[in-house]
């Protein structure tokens, strides 16, 4: 308890500061894990990606346990998630003339000539 005064003790705000600059430390230590547990995770991810890129299975899993090997599967995943929709969006060419009405390019574009895209 506290006189009425407003004079605090010594004691008591002596412990009051030891008990915020514990807490103030606990906080940077749970930061500072949080982030090498992060940083952990994205690099493992990262090389679920760049497994898939190389024609590694799912189940070329390099990490033994959790979390690093949910990170690389979750890599792996999202990489081969990523080329389905990649494929599945791109357009279907074909080698046979184009349908009545449809645009043929005349000119060549790569000599710096303007293309003309006017139906034949």
């Amino acid at each position: 308890m506290t006189p009425r005064n407003g004079n605090t003790p010594f004691v008591i705000r002596t412990a009051v500061w030891i008990g915020d600059a514990f807490g103030r430390w606990q906080k940077k230590r749970a930061a500072a894990k949080d982030d090498v547990f992060v940083e952990r995770w994205k690099a493992a991810w990262n090389e679920g990606c760049e497994a898939y890129g190389a024609g590694k299975s799912s189940n070329d899993v390099p990490y033994p346990r959790s979390p690093g090997k949910d990170a690389w599967i979750a890599g792996w995943r999202w990489a081969e998630q990523r080329r389905a929709e990649k494929v599945a969006s791109s357009p279907v060419r074909r080698e046979s003339a184009p349908a009545e009405g449809v645009g043929r390019r005349r000119a060549g574009g790569a000599t710096g000539q303007r293309a003309d895209y006017s139906a034949e």
